[in-house]
């Protein structure tokens, strides 16, 4: 026999945290759910754990896409490999790499200046490409010029508070740029979630809906709408 909800599954007699990841995610992240067991078979420790992932799960269900450009572009400009790899004289500002960030700098400013799309990533053998929206272009270009300040002072300095400062920074950027004003209530995504199962090739029968919307409900009453 088995519990089920959005968050909770009972296998084996040990409760697992289950997350169906938001439709519009699924393409991009190459799955539909994640499960991870929370080692207990206490219903109400399992519950507590879940909880505490509350946050976490607003935040995801907030984001209006998954931004690939930025996800992408901060992956890329946090790969400090070939920097690491640098000998020192490569390192000192008339080295090799050091004037390219400069430049860099000094054009994702000027675009920025002027409204965005005056830079040109392949020109510095960036491989993520910009989005072609134009709020979106910003948010890169922001974020770019983050992660490329925080570049040149790990290129210059290794790693440091000043390159953790800039790159906690670039980061705070990519999340609040992944977010949407109105947060994704838990009772929109209950509809959502029904009427897309409803749908679905394997739709539920009258009792696994009746227990699972008993189990909204608890959730419902424990954590607000």
């Amino acid at each position: 026999m088995s519990w089920n909800n959005d968050y909770l599954q009972l296998r084996n007699n040990i409760f697992h945290f289950r997350y169906r990841i938001p439709y519009r995610f699924q393409q991009y992240l190459g799955q539909q759910e994640t499960k991870k067991s929370l080692a207990t078979n206490s219903y109400f420790e399992a519950l507590s754990k879940v909880a505490n992932k509350k946050l976490l799960i607003k935040r995801i269900n907030a984001m209006k896409h998954p931004s690939p450009a930025l996800s992408q572009l901060f992956a890329e400009l946090t790969d400090y490999t070939a920097i690491d790899g640098l000998e020192a004289h490569e390192r000192l500002p008339e080295g090799r790499w050091a004037p390219v960030f400069d430049v860099m700098d000094s054009e994702l400013r000027d675009s920025l200046k002027n409204g965005g799309g005056r830079f040109t990533p392949s020109d510095y053998n960036i491989k993520t490409l910009p989005p072609s929206d134009s709020t979106e272009l910003l948010d890169y270009e922001n974020l770019a010029l983050r992660l490329i300040q925080a570049m040149e002072s790990r290129l210059r300095n290794g790693r440091c508070v000043e390159h953790d400062t800039l790159l906690c920074r670039a980061r705070e950027l990519l999340n609040t740029n992944t977010k949407e004003d109105k947060l994704y209530l838990l009772s929109v995504a209950w509809e959502d979630f029904v009427e897309w199962k409803t749908k679905s090739k394997s739709p539920w029968s009258k009792e696994i809906l009746r227990s699972n919307k008993a189990t909204y409900q608890l959730m419902l009453a424990r954590w607000g709408q």
